[in-house]
């Protein structure tokens, strides 16, 4: 029995220890198969959320880039526009600004003469020191014409020092007293013609020299602001690939924005550049009106006409041909930036064409200011005899003797008397 007991209790110790065994081994599968179970669960995981990662990226919107000006095709290609700049600004306009400015120096000494002392001269004297100022700026941009072809980064140095006073200041203020002159001695042809003989009482007769000097200084200070309007920093600039002085528009805060604002629709835009054609176009047209009413009256009233009044406007009438000619491409080039200034600023993706247009109205101003000797011989009687006697060595002398009669004007003539040649008068 106690054998029996023995035996019982050896096996019941070896079936727990079986059974704790496999107990311990499906545990230690359990255990497998869940650590298997998470790894296998957090790869899809991972590829779930790589994929809605992709798929967020690829759903993003597209940055497009913003094309710059060299890469759109424009009316003019550089090419051309740096060709036409070249031949402008360093084959013409130095030509025409030293000749031109020579000729007008010589000019403004024939109107300082004193035979010339009507009203109409003092205008013309007016307009011609106005015209050497504009040639004179013209010559002073020059070395920064020449040095761009061979040096950008002093061609922008240049820039910097000269053209804010030069060509930003004076180089307008100058060719703005030139229109207003022309305007203003249109006018007063206007009036000699239409009242002869209450010509002589007006203040645009009696105060000539005065108007104009007051006409340099107002137009002068009216262009004091635009010297603020653009600066010069040093930057990177992408089309030279180099750093050097790139010019840019000032920003204000208000109330200076405001100004400028209106500075520049008002002043510069209207009074500057559409009033002064508007005013030539109407009081030339006045004249010719005049002209043809008068032309079949002035025998009955005055009698025969002076050619000196009718050579002075014959001058007038072409002077202001001129400045109406050269006023479109100003006017077009300010209307095109208006409407348009994505594409016509001096930035937008026509900017080869601008540039070009700009140096065509520039020539056309330099045409304008050069000319006026020219124009001056050509039509003014007075005007060439008096430089025949003072540059050309004429040995008859011009005796400048006060008369009675009285001119269309309402002003005195002075007649021209010849010393007598080998007795005959």
């Amino acid at each position: 029995m106690r054998a029996l007991h023995i035996s019982i209790s050896v096996l019941s110790t070896l079936l727990l220890t079986e059974c704790s065994l496999a107990l311990d081994v499906g545990v230690s599968k359990a255990s497998t198969t869940t650590i298997n179970h998470s790894t296998h669960s957090s790869t899809p995981t991972t590829r779930t959320n790589t994929s809605t990662l992709t798929n967020v990226t690829q759903t993003k919107p597209k940055v497009t880039r913003r094309t710059t000006p060299d890469n759109v095709p424009g009316l003019v290609s550089a090419e051309v526009s740096r060709k036409g700049t070249f031949i402008i600004n360093l084959i013409l306009k130095p030509i025409l600004c030293i000749s031109g400015f020579v000729m007008n120096v010589i000019g403004c000494c024939v109107l300082l003469h004193k035979s010339l002392r009507h009203s109409s001269y003092h205008y013309l004297l007016g307009l011609l020191i106005a015209d050497c100022g504009f040639l004179l700026c013209g010559i002073l941009h020059m070395p920064t014409h020449i040095s761009r072809e061979y040096d950008v980064v002093y061609a922008s140095y240049l820039s910097s020092v000269l053209v804010i006073p030069v060509w930003q200041y004076m180089e307008r203020a100058f060719s703005k007293v030139s229109c207003y002159i022309i305007c203003i001695l249109a006018l007063e042809r206007l009036i000699a013609i239409s009242f002869p003989l209450k010509v002589k009482t007006l203040f645009l007769v009696r105060h000539s020299g005065k108007l104009t000097t007051a006409l340099f200084v107002i137009i002068f200070m009216l262009h004091i602001p635009r010297i603020f309007l653009i600066r010069f920093v040093w930057r990177f600039s992408r089309q030279f690939n180099v750093s050097m002085y790139v010019r840019e528009p000032k920003a204000y805060h208000e109330p200076l924005r405001s100004f400028m604002t209106i500075y520049i629709n008002f002043v510069l835009k209207i009074v500057m550049t559409y009033i002064p054609p508007f005013l030539l176009l109407v009081f030339n047209i006045g004249i010719w009106i005049q002209l043809s009413v008068i032309r079949s009256r002035r025998k009955s009233l005055f009698g025969t006409v002076s050619d000196e009044q009718w050579k002075v406007t014959l001058t007038l009438m072409i002077i202001s041909t001129f400045f109406l000619i050269v006023y479109i491409p100003l006017i077009a080039v300010n209307v095109l930036e208006t409407l348009d200034p994505a594409r016509f600023s001096r930035v937008g993706t026509e900017r080869n064409f601008r540039e070009l247009f700009s140096s065509i109205s520039s020539l056309g101003w330099t045409i304008n200011s050069a000319n006026d000797f020219i124009i001056y011989v050509v039509t003014n009687v007075r005007f060439r005899v008096t430089f025949k006697k003072m540059f050309c060595c004429n040995k008859e002398t011009l005796n400048v003797t006060p008369s009675t009669q009285m001119s269309s004007s309402g002003s005195r003539l002075r007649s021209y008397v010849l010393p007598k040649q080998n007795g005959n008068p």
